[in-house]
């Protein structure tokens, strides 16, 4: 029996251009702001058996307002962002 786990981190930062969060918490009428959001990821994958692969994750998330506008301050968190997701899944997949 093989029993394997793989490690694989990454992280990323990227600056999105006006017309891709809304300024209001109505989001109506109102003009688009730019956004900075930034964040890590890792996930971790395991064979425990030869016919079960698990797999965690962890991602965390940092996106703000880049400029002040409608109802945010620059550097406020953008609304229904999450900060932190995680997961955990567990396969099988029998031979055939």
């Amino acid at each position: 029996m093989q029993r394997t786990v793989s490690v694989w981190p990454r992280a990323s930062v990227a600056s999105v251009p006006s017309g891709q969060a809304i300024c209001s918490a109505s989001g109506a009428g109102r003009p688009a702001c730019q956004t900075l959001r930034r964040g890590v990821a890792a996930e971790m994958v395991a064979r425990p058996a030869p016919d079960f692969t698990s797999s965690l994750s962890l991602t965390y998330t940092r996106a703000t307002f880049r400029e002040g506008a409608g109802d945010y301050e620059k550097g406020a968190l953008l609304p229904y962002v999450p900060q932190l997701v995680g997961r955990a899944d567990l396969t099988y997949e029998p031979r055939l």
